[in-house]
């Protein structure tokens, strides 16, 4: 029988853990790796690699992410990967209506609960008492929104899978600190599903056993 193993940053794990189906294998992988792209892929290369056996299917719960993707491949098992630039996409449900969304603003940054509680990820509100304790409150501010010279609003995606209200709240603090405008975007699992369903089709990218993923995967609808 095929198995199908899951290899998924736990970013993406959070925002849809209920629709998983209970017969995969789930790997699960730290968030930080996203910050080094180059070593991102060369553990996502080795945990390929360890997984056993032959004709299995390897999903994949990563967006295109800096190309860390890039060059994946499995000797043995068909890789499957949702045909996307950046995992928001997910939480949206497809690449274009996350492009509507970025497009409805000069820059949209966008937070979910793991962006939000990481120290080491897009959301530094947490670090920003890390810099007052370093450097003051003055530069601590000046640096930070140094980092959000190029954003007009951020933006909470709630995919229904957990309380968003205290995120909400940590959100609202951040974008009056830092003047940008605040909204909600309601996410959606669609993708999610199609992804762990096996209902794939022009959004879901297949890469058989020998091949590797190519940047030309996230650039068409073929399959």
């Amino acid at each position: 029988m095929r198995k199908t193993y899951l290899i998924i940053c736990e970013t993406i794990y959070v925002e849809c853990e209920s629709i998983i189906p209970d017969d995969m294998l789930v790997l699960k992988q730290d968030f930080t790796l996203h910050n080094k792209p180059d070593l991102l892929r060369e553990h996502l290369q080795e945990i390929i690699d360890s997984i056993p056996g032959k004709d299995d299917d390897i999903v994949l719960g990563y967006g295109l992410c800096s190309n860390a993707t890039v060059g994946l491949s499995s000797k043995s098992h068909r890789l499957i990967l949702p045909r996307i630039h950046d995992c928001i996409a997910l939480f949206c449900g497809s690449q274009s209506c996350y492009n509507r969304h970025k497009d409805e603003a000069i820059g949209t940054f966008f937070l979910t609960k793991r962006f939000i509680e990481s120290e080491d990820g897009r959301f530094h509100l947490l670090e920003y008492d890390t810099y007052i304790e370093r450097y003051g409150e003055k530069l601590a501010h000046k640096y930070t929104k140094m980092l959000l010279t190029h954003y007009e609003r951020a933006a909470l995606v709630d995919t229904g899978e957990y309380d968003t209200a205290p995120y909400k709240k940590l959100a609202q603090e951040f974008c009056e600190r830092y003047e940008l405008d605040y909204t909600e975007i309601t996410g959606d699992q669609r993708l999610m599903v199609k992804l762990f369903s096996e209902d794939w089709d022009h959004e879901i990218i297949i890469v058989k056993p020998g091949n590797e993923v190519t940047l030309l995967d996230y650039l068409t609808d073929a399959q």
